[in-house]
């Protein structure tokens, strides 16, 4: 029933938009690879910018900050955390319970749920358990390149993002690109190791545009639930999002034409990826602690 639901709203998108922005809409908002164009999709896959259409954890955090930020006007924090919750898990649910949704969703209920026992709720911890909880409910997700990308993503964000923007650097410092090199520099072993191919200028293009999901996905949300009930509103709203969705389309499709800085990896070895991280973790775990020296 889910299924022919998101289906129905994808024909809606396609009716409002042209068609490389119906499936980037359609991406951003229920993860469906299926809506891309060939071109397009692999346009994304060659700039980087794949894991941002297809449902990820990212959009979790999104989504639950708008919910977060609607359902504070009308209700108390801690009464609000409830359908917030229940909303979180339904989107999780219409997305297909991808891996990288479902631990973003497991983190934002702990995180939730921490504040609403009063204790503080430390990501790194809350990652470890989610990642824990997830392996012991369905073991063969270690061997999930989404799993993997999720997980070192975030864990990219948690460990390496906070040093990035110490840097005195203003384009390390900008929030989206701090963002976008953390999560670059956790990934790249897993990346090269699957795909085989490395786009020097991803995190650029991640940079570029980044800043439109939380509209695409927000007003694409919207736009999906007032097609059921007030289309000629549903597509003034398209209307407004179509500026955005294009200059993603076109972003994305300009910088997968620049070759020069496409890198092609021969074939290496697990043992060349777990050194990676070795020295990444080791290199993090020196600056914390030079920076607890000098806290001191």
């Amino acid at each position: 029933m889910l299924d022919q639901l998101r289906y129905i709203l994808e024909i809606n998108f396609g009716r409002l938009l042209p068609f490389n922005e119906a499936g980037l809409l359609s991406g951003i908002v229920f993860g469906s690879k299926k809506a891309l164009s060939t071109d397009l999709y692999q346009a994304l896959k060659q700039t980087g910018t794949l894991h941002i259409v297809v449902a990820s954890g990212m959009n979790v955090v999104m989504l639950s900050g708008f919910l977060m930020g609607f359902l504070a006007l009308f209700f108390k924090r801690k009464i609000a955390l409830i359908p917030l919750v229940i909303m979180i898990w339904f989107y999780a649910l219409i997305t297909g319970f991808d891996p990288p949704v479902i631990r973003a969703s497991i983190m934002a209920s702990l995180t939730y749920l921490a504040q609403e026992l009063g204790k503080p709720a430390q990501p790194s911890r809350i990652l470890v358990l989610t990642g824990l909880l997830m392996l012991m409910i369905n073991p063969g997700l270690i061997s999930s390149v989404s799993f993997q990308l999720s997980f070192a993503s975030t864990a990219g964000l948690i460990f390496i993002q906070p040093i990035i923007k110490k840097s005195k650097n203003k384009i390390l410092q900008n929030e989206s690109f701090s963002t976008t090199f953390a999560a670059q520099i956790a990934t790249l072993p897993i990346v090269i190791l699957n795909f085989g191919q490395y786009n020097f200028l991803s995190p650029l293009v991640n940079f570029l545009v980044l800043w439109t999901v939380p509209y695409l996905l927000s007003f694409g949300m919207i736009i999906a639930f007032l097609s059921f009930l007030f289309y000629p509103v549903a597509q003034l709203l398209a209307y407004l999002v179509y500026p955005i969705a294009k200059y993603f389309v076109i972003v994305v499709k300009l910088f997968s034409n620049i070759k020069i800085l496409e890198f092609w990896v021969p074939k290496l070895g697990l043992g060349w990826g777990m050194g990676y991280y070795l020295v990444l973790g080791w290199w993090i775990w020196q600056r914390n602690k030079f920076e607890a020296r000098n806290k001191s």
